[in-house]
């Protein structure tokens, strides 16, 4: 049985088109599936077909003013098309798939907090900020590895993570919330703050620690990837986030 997906609409370039019609058609005709006015999308990029177990995904990935992503994760199932809606919205992927497990992309804004002097509590946030998030499929559905809250001490038990948080110190950065994941990333959340005649500015960054045999390196590209701004939440998709148990080394 052949299938296939089809977006119509005015090509930009190679893989992308200006809004356009999706499609969907097989040995009994075409059948419409959306304009994409509930994504309001405008540049559409027709991603790869990929594999998870034994399900391929069509994915469409639209961008939207200020770089906000939204993807669509389109199967067949029982010879009818079918969004996986736990997957698809907002959030496009960032990394090719390795096996089972994936990448996606999260903007905001949050980089910075702003404000006078004479009212703090009357400020504002500023600068966009990117980060990404890690999911995996189990062979049925797909997940994200949610993040659990740990404390610094018991980040300080693994081998390295004791100089990265002295150095982060010494560079005037309060460490925040940190979160550990059970593929083995470890998100610190910081902040640094300076003043000046009448205000006031709080800088958010972090950065991205592997887990690996008990030690702890950065993740490589990360920072240039998102800029390093901004915080970490828990999870990107709580709604299928999945929550470890903390590694030994940790107790």
């Amino acid at each position: 049985m052949q299938e296939a997906f089809v977006l119509v609409g005015e090509a930009v370039e190679p893989g992308f088109v200006w809004a356009g019609d999706l499609w969907f058609v097989n040995k009994d005709g075409a059948q419409f599936l959306t304009d994409g006015t509930e994504w309001g999308w405008s540049w559409v990029n027709i991603n790869e077909v990929y594999t998870f177990g034994k399900r391929k995904y069509m994915l469409i990935t639209t961008l939207m003013a200020g770089d906000t992503s939204y993807a669509m994760w389109w199967t067949v199932k029982n010879g009818k098309p079918y969004q996986d809606e736990t997957i698809s919205g907002k959030g496009g992927i960032s990394e090719q798939p390795e096996g089972n497990e994936f990448t996606m992309n999260s903007g905001g804004w949050g980089s910075t907090y702003e404000y006078n002097l004479a009212d703090p509590e009357e400020g504002y946030m500023i600068g966009r900020t990117f980060h990404r998030y890690w999911f995996y499929y189990d062979g049925n559905a797909f997940h994200e590895y949610g993040g659990r809250e740990i404390t610094e001490q018991q980040l300080r038990r693994c081998a390295g993570a004791g100089k990265i948080l002295d150095d982060l110190k010494a560079e005037g950065h309060a460490i925040g919330t940190i979160y550990y994941r059970g593929n083995g990333i470890i998100n610190i959340n910081s902040s640094t703050t300076r003043t000046y005649e009448e205000r006031g500015e709080i800088s958010y960054q972090h950065i991205t620690l592997q887990l690996k045999n008990g030690a702890v390196t950065p993740v490589a590209g990360t920072e240039e990837w998102e800029g390093g701004s901004g915080s970490y939440t828990d999870a990107f998709k709580p709604e299928i986030a999945a929550y470890p148990s903390l590694p030994k080394v940790m107790w």
